[in-house]
């Protein structure tokens, strides 16, 4: 006679983004000068007052130049200069519309890639990570320290699509004013679209260091040359670095292998 059993059995896990060695991308350090008010990360501030101003609502009392204040009659505080804060916003440009290639050939694969290699080489020189992510859901992971960071922002990679159209452009300009001063945002992208190029102004107006990943269309398989997006970056004093299709990513982190177990039920 025969015997059939059945054993229903179903287990959901995560497919993290590997972390490979990074091509030579120098990424510029965040920096500041001027008005430091009390909502700024006091870590930033070095402890020399640069000059003084006038008391306006928000400055921190401990700050306030008495000389000064007693020589012109009202409140003046000190100015403190900033130092580098070499923390950094990891920026996914994830527009449907843009990408290019197929599985692990594609510039979303790609992305995914440099942002999970980027975020722990920046984390295991002890500065804080971010990133930010716009597809079928808007997501920032502010910016922190240590291994748990670390794995929060891949358990957000594994989750990321390109499902949504939203245009690199649009992004730059949501989150540029409230990404803080003093910071470095890295944006991973492979669109050529002039357009996004202002967003990138827009973050050194708000006191942002950008640079630019520019993944290059014509090795995925598309059109357009990423060296003139390059050359228009450095005319305005933006950093930029090429990463072409068949580059070959080292491991950094071998993967596990785990090998099945099966039980014998009866």
């Amino acid at each position: 006679f025969s015997v059939h059993i059945e054993y229903p059995y179903q287990e959901s896990f995560t497919v993290y983004p590997p972390v490979s060695a990074l091509p030579q991308i120098a990424l510029p350090r965040g920096i500041t000068g001027g008005a430091s008010r009390a909502h700024r990360p006091t870590h930033e501030l070095t402890t020399d007052a640069a000059s003084v101003r006038q008391y306006v609502p928000g400055d921190a009392l401990n700050r306030i130049h008495w000389r000064s204040t007693a020589r012109h009659e009202e409140i003046h505080v000190k100015e403190f200069d900033l130092k580098p804060s070499g923390d950094l916003w990891v920026i996914l440009d994830l527009d449907r519309a843009i990408q290019l290639g197929e599985a692990e050939q594609s510039t979303e694969e790609y992305a995914v890639i440099l942002a999970a290699s980027l975020a722990y080489r920046v984390l295991r020189e002890n500065r804080a990570v971010g990133l930010i992510s716009f597809n079928t859901r808007r997501t920032m992971v502010r910016p922190a320290r240590g291994r748990s960071q670390f794995w929060h922002i891949l358990r957000t990679l594994a989750d990321v699509s390109t499902e949504a159209a939203w245009p690199l452009s649009e992004v730059l300009q949501q989150v540029a004013p409230v990404l803080g001063r003093g910071l470095t945002a890295a944006v991973i992208t492979p669109s050529l679209d002039p357009a996004w190029l202002s967003g990138m102004l827009l973050l050194k107006h708000h006191g942002v260091a950008p640079t630019a990943i520019l993944l290059d269309r014509a090795s995925f398989g598309g059109e357009g040359d990423a060296r003139g997006t390059a050359g228009l970056l450095a005319e305005q004093g933006i950093p930029s670095h090429i990463v072409a299709g068949g580059y070959r990513f080292t491991p950094l982190m071998p993967r596990r292998r785990q090998r099945p177990i099966y039980k014998v039920l009866a």
